[in-house]
């Protein structure tokens, strides 16, 4: 998996997406904090999944760094992100566009307010906000 640094009041976390969890990480130490499953973080807005269990990339966890949608997940499946607040759970989705290509892993970040994600084929990112 690959992880996503946060930083929540004065602790510095890694945050993994591994299987249906996410895991989380004390950047200085390594040590582990605690883990919750994507149910958890979806509470009543639901998570679902495809004919192979699978509805997120498994690999791809963004840290947005914004209050109220700390954490945001690729859903290849639905062609959206899902935004999640910390401790609260599901906060919203932002449709992709229908030209932008998905890929299974990696190819998607997060910067200053803008989502990006690459386009292997064009060989470009793409920048939506």
């Amino acid at each position: 998996s690959v992880g996503a640094f946060l930083r929540i009041d004065t602790s510095s976390i890694v945050a993994f997406l591994y299987d249906i969890s996410v895991q989380f990480f004390n950047a200085t130490d390594g040590s582990f904090i605690s883990a919750v499953t994507l149910s958890e973080l979806y509470g009543d807005a639901g998570y679902e999944k495809n004919e192979e269990g699978l509805t997120h990339t498994g690999m791809v966890v963004l840290a947005t760094g914004m209050p109220e949608a700390e954490l945001a997940f690729v859903n290849v499946y639905k062609r959206r992100i899902d935004f999640i607040k910390l401790g609260k759970g599901y906060s919203h989705s932002l449709t992709i566009p229908q030209d932008q290509p998905l890929y299974g892993a990696f190819n998607t970040a997060f910067c200053n307010g803008i989502l990006w994600m690459y386009d292997q084929q064009k060989k470009v990112w793409n920048g939506y906000q």
